[in-house]
């Protein structure tokens, strides 16, 4: 990298339906009755499936990785999912995120991400050694903060469903970090084959 030149902080990520946004929008509502301000909740309206994270890449290598972005995106497919079951990382009991799942076409899905990682790893900062996991981040729960109460409600709601939606394409995306959270903009938009 040569120092000093302008870097953008991307990802990849499928879009989510308004509904889904609202519904899980509605459930941060009921979560922060109970978690007053023990968790920095995400924006509904920001809220997407992250496929793959890629740090700080230098804008001069943003049209070679648009490219390469591209041409794995010829070998996607339309798939189906269901956001459903809400839980916590490392688990629910002593949540540090607060997560909803995604059901459906995931093993596909896998796949697909599993190319996209192969052929995007010259522009990611890290190697992701663990195993692609689709879910939402929904929240971060504060250093420090107590979570009784939010646990015993992330396991009474555990099953519950928000919606489902097609993903027909995904979005290079570039995040940039301000005092008020990160703002999110399209770098590069791409259709899966039908």
């Amino acid at each position: 990298m040569v120092e000093g030149a302008e870097k953008h902080r991307l990802f990849v990520a499928i879009h989510l339906p308004l509904s889904v946004k609202e519904a899980v929008g509605q459930m941060q509502q009921e979560l922060r009755a109970v978690s007053a301000n023990d968790v920095r909740w995400s924006s509904p309206e920001q809220l997407h499936l992250t496929l793959l994270f890629l740090g700080y890449v230098e804008s001069s290598e943003v049209p070679n990785l648009k490219k390469a972005y591209e041409a794995v995106c010829q070998d996607g497919s339309v798939m189906q999912f269901m956001v459903k079951g809400l839980g916590g990382f490392p688990n629910p009991r002593r949540p540090r995120v607060i997560w909803t799942g995604v059901e459906g076409d995931v093993e596909r899905l896998k796949m697909f991400q599993e190319k996209l990682q192969a052929a995007l790893k010259d522009w990611c900062q890290k190697d992701e050694a663990r195993e692609y996991r689709p879910h939402l981040t929904i929240g971060r729960v504060r250093e420090g903060a107590s979570v009784k109460k939010l646990s015993e409600e992330l396991q009474a709601k555990a099953a519950a469903t928000f919606g489902d939606f097609v993903a027909e394409g995904c979005s290079l995306m570039r995040s940039q970090l301000s005092p008020h959270g990160a703002v999110y903009s399209e770098v590069s938009g791409a259709m899966f084959p039908r």
